[in-house]
């Protein structure tokens, strides 16, 4: 019988980072959610000849990028690479991470090569600033890491719990908007200047103080209110306005909500993909109904809402 390992792996909303100041001691710290939507299927199989299956030639050379890379380090026998479905690129979902971890995962798996999680991660190159990626392929659920010092490789999962099943998503997606990601993102990151230090003040105490506590006591009206603090530094950092973000598109949207005075939205990572928390599937419902209506009265096009719940789960390997 022919050896076949086929892995199920999530993508994540990145919901921001604690510490940007290039002259603090420890930088970046993330939070973020593993979601249910837009997960990556991908199979490996025996075969006479190395080979890359997939629709999309942007993947397949990401999947080669990574046989690459263990290729300097072991040898291989011939196998197959089928991609069944994959996050898309370049909007803010971590496609990135999870393609490069469930690939790395199939090899190792497949040719017995016995390496430890964290091993995988450092020879696909992930975990240079976040690590809620990493997390959301490994456990799911919400995620904060501490960042990195002079010495970090992966940054230390801080914390991680369960997403409330009670609490949904809308994931707002810009079809005509792609994001930034590999150099591109590094350049952005390089040219952040000094940063006020309040700003990653604000952000440890809203963590600490709001958002991991309303979590943990099903807070939803307090947890969005910590959320809504780190996504208004965010934007200040990087676009010097805490009413901006990646996709105009996207910002009318959230521009509408924070007139409606609902909190809970922001953009994940670099976009141009938002998100909006909603309380219960009755709340979400309704203002899908409503932002639909402010839709067609603003004449915006080019938007995609999508359910999405929470995944509590990280990788499942059949």
């Amino acid at each position: 019988m022919n050896m076949s390992i086929k892995i199920n792996s999530p993508s994540r909303l990145h919901l921001g980072f604690i510490e940007l100041d290039k002259a603090a001691p420890r930088n970046f710290g993330s939070l973020g959610l593993t979601i249910s939507k837009f997960k990556n299927v991908i199979q490996i199989k025996e075969s006479k000849n190395y080979e890359i299956v997939s629709k999309n030639e942007y993947v397949k050379l990401k999947i080669n990028d990574v046989f690459e890379k263990f290729k300097k380090k072991f040898f291989f026998k011939p196998f197959r690479i089928e991609v069944h479905e994959t996050t898309p690129s370049h909007v803010g979902l971590g496609s990135g991470t999870q393609l490069a971890l469930t690939v790395g995962l199939l090899i190792s798996e497949f040719h017995n090569l016995k390496l430890s999680f964290n091993d995988i991660v450092k020879i696909s190159g992930r975990g240079l600033r976040s690590g809620v990626g990493i997390e959301s392929f490994n456990n799911g659920g919400f995620i904060v890491d501490c960042g990195k010092g002079n010495m970090t490789t992966i940054p230390p999962v801080f914390f991680r719990t369960e997403w409330p099943n009670k609490w949904k998503i809308i994931l707002i997606l810009d079809d005509s908007f792609k994001g930034l990601s590999g150099n591109d993102e590094k350049k952005q990151f390089d040219i952040i200047s000094k940063i006020d230090p309040s700003i990653s003040m604000v952000n440890s105490q809203t963590l600490l103080m709001n958002i991991i506590p309303s979590i943990i006591e099903n807070n939803f009206t307090n947890f969005c209110k910590g959320i809504q603090i780190i996504q208004e530094n965010m934007s200040r950092v990087f676009y010097n306005d805490e009413k901006k973000f990646a996709s105009k598109r996207v910002e009318k949207i959230f521009n509408f909500l924070s007139k409606k005075k609902i909190m809970g939205y922001g953009q994940s990572s670099w976009g141009p993909s938002g998100f909006i928390f909603c309380e219960n599937v009755k709340k979400r419902n309704q203002l899908l109904i409503d932002l639909k209506k402010y839709m067609k009265y603003s004449e915006l096009d080019d938007l995609t809402f999508e359910k999405v719940d929470g995944r509590n789960q990280g990788c499942i390997k059949t």
